[in-house]
């Protein structure tokens, strides 16, 4: 994994969206991966924080659904 600097607005932002969680409980490992997906997505700026959790809804919904 490459480290990356990130703006003091980026920062504030992962920081309210760590404070916000009061609980999170990640069972299955492809699910992890699928958050990971998005996540990395997100912080490399492809993709808006919702567009990038819709994404990771998505595929979590279809791979509950197989």
């Amino acid at each position: 994994m490459d480290a990356v600097l990130l703006s003091e607005s980026i920062v504030a932002e992962y920081n309210s969206i760590i404070n916000g969680i009061t609980e999170c409980v990640l069972v299955d490992e492809q699910i992890i991966d699928f958050m990971m997906e998005g996540f990395n997505e997100y912080k490399k700026g492809k993709m808006s924080a919702k567009d990038a959790a819709r994404m990771v809804q998505q595929k979590v919904n279809l791979f509950l659904n197989e």
